[in-house]
């Protein structure tokens, strides 16, 4: 999930800032009176199942993921 990533850039950055959960109701009535802060293709692309298969990738491509944790470790040092 997306907070959980943001958790963990958090975590490493070590941030000590709350999370805010806003509805979507209210973002999508943003969106129509303040166009410019939150877009409505924002909200969509905040909402979808982002889940994808990446065999082909691996296979193709020679591809081998590491760890998200590992990966902002790594960017972060």
């Amino acid at each position: 999930y997306f907070i959980d990533l943001i958790n963990e850039l958090k975590r490493e950055l070590k941030i000590k800032k709350l999370n805010v959960k806003i509805p979507v109701f209210f973002c999508r009535i943003i969106s129509f009176i303040l166009p410019r802060i939150i877009s409505k293709e924002n909200i969509k692309n905040l909402t979808r199942d982002s889940i994808v298969d990446i065999e082909n990738a691996k296979k193709d491509l020679k591809y081998n993921p590491i760890k998200f944790q590992e990966g902002v470790k790594n960017g972060i040092l």
